[in-house]
């Protein structure tokens, strides 16, 4: 196939030369989202625009990590759920020295121009003699988001230009937020912290430096404001950070009072977030794994909206779109169980799975989801008194010793595992390594007694 732009073909006939070998993996997820083939990366200035949700990602079609031939991805769905693959919009301009198009940021500026502001890399290890610092670029998109150009007068920032003599010249990672009629961004990866800059004109091309916002400095920072809070999230190279608290539109100052992790895993990474038509704060991550040679690695998590609770601490729950995959219905009795455990009828490793659990006097009660036939193998999830666990990760959760009980929603695909606890408090992904013949589904209680209310297991429809 031709391309309007010559520059993405290269990328693109990598990305679809190993997709029937990626599709034909039976460990490959089939109801998260992923490209065709290749390593996918971080998650990239979502936008919606006529009708259309757009993710941008990134994508290396040729190896697996993000030093050479890292690409922006592209796909558009109508409802966040089924995924439309669109041409790759950035690509590594190599005749300019460029190798790599790392994570940024996407916005329409003031005159409804779509504008994507990213990190230029140069060259790396041994092919780099001295430092090459980081650049940020941009480029400008057409009306549809499909075709995108760079801007000439590229890069927007530079480290000698526009850059402080401390920060380090892997400066990273732009992130567009708007307050007040007022266009700002802000950059990671500093090594000193968060600087933040002001598009005056609102043009989103031309930006003027207003010093540290906050002393924190990581990966993909994202600023927003969620109700009366101002929301940072941070990729730390561990999991995701939170921050919650206060921004100072005259200071340029962010401070925070609240802070702790997205959820325990490093498998959810790279976040970004937009705001749809409805106001949900719509939280997007990917899933990240590498496994050299192989014909996929990565994909998307299940878009979450983002609320804060009662407790001032962040709530995530899977869209309700994810509902409509929803196939046939199971539903097993209400059983109480007494340090034993029971293997129920469902079978599957396409599912989702809810269930209440009131541990009364057990300490482990939970399920086992991809169970062995002689029951060596599986995946537990469940909780001990203290925390939850889903396979070895532990997540600490004392509340549920006040409440007597937990909710378990569980989102099982293939090699991914989602988790969501009593309504989003606690969360955990991650990738999960099972037989392809493991498909039990095991109630669990032991050293005492446990219930298990409302027990519903939909088989879940691939979106490809």
């Amino acid at each position: 196939m031709d391309y309007q732009n010559h520059e993405i073909q290269p990328g693109m006939e990598a990305m679809m030369a190993r997709a029937d070998e990626a599709a034909a993996d039976p460990t490959r997820p089939v109801y998260h989202f992923g490209p065709p083939s290749g390593w996918m990366n971080d998650i990239n200035g979502p936008l919606l625009h006529k009708g259309y949700y757009h993710v941008f990602y990134q994508l290396n079609p040729f190896h697996t990590d993000a030093r050479y031939g890292t690409h922006w991805a592209h796909a558009r769905s109508t409802d966040l759920v089924h995924w439309e693959h669109l041409p790759l919009a950035i690509w590594p301009s190599t005749e300019d020295g460029e190798t790599s198009c790392y994570s940024g940021t996407a916005a329409f500026n003031r005159d409804g121009q779509p504008v994507i502001l990213y990190t230029c890399t140069r060259r790396w290890g041994r092919d780099r003699v001295v430092p090459e610092p980081f650049e940020q670029w941009a480029a400008i998109g057409d009306d549809d988001l499909i075709n995108w150009t760079k801007y000439a007068d590229n890069p927007a920032l530079s480290h000698e230009r526009d850059a402080r003599p401390e920060f380090d010249w892997r400066w990273r990672d732009p992130f567009f937020f708007f307050e007040q009629g007022r266009s700002f961004m802000v950059l990671g990866a500093t090594g000193v912290g968060t600087p933040i800059w002001e598009s005056e004109s609102g043009d989103l091309l031309n930006w003027t430096y207003r010093g540290l916002a906050s002393d924190i400095s990581q990966e993909c920072p994202n600023l927003f404001k969620l109700g009366d809070d101002w929301v940072m999230l941070t990729s730390p190279y561990t999991p995701v950070d939170y921050y919650i608290g206060d921004f100072d539109i005259d200071t340029y100052r962010y401070t925070h009072r609240v802070n702790g992790l997205i959820e325990p895993t490093k498998t959810f990474y790279g976040t970004n977030i937009l705001f749809d038509a409805d106001g949900r704060c719509l939280l997007f991550g990917r899933l990240l794994r590498t496994f050299e040679g192989a014909a996929w690695n990565g994909c998307m998590a299940i878009p979450r909206v983002l609320t804060i609770g009662e407790d001032g601490h962040p709530r995530q729950t899977p869209v309700e779109e994810i509902e409509m995959l929803r196939g046939e219905c199971h539903s097993p009795p209400d059983t109480t169980l007494s340090g034993t455990s029971k293997v129920l009828d469902v079978r599957g490793d396409t599912l989702e799975i809810i269930v209440e659990i009131e541990h009364t006097g057990a300490s482990f009660a939970g399920i086992r989801v991809r169970r062995s036939d002689d029951g060596a193998d599986g995946v537990r999830i469940g909780y001990d008194g203290d925390s939850v666990w889903v396979g070895g990760i532990e997540i600490p959760y004392p509340q549920a010793a006040e409440q007597g009980s937990i909710k378990l929603r569980v989102f099982l695909d293939k090699s991914v595992i989602e988790v969501f606890v009593d309504d989003g408090a606690r969360v955990a992904t991650n990738f999960i390594d099972c037989g392809v013949n493991d498909l039990g589904i095991e109630l669990v209680a032991r050293g005492g007694e446990a219930a298990f209310r409302s027990i519903d297991i939909w088989e879940m429809e691939p979106i490809r």
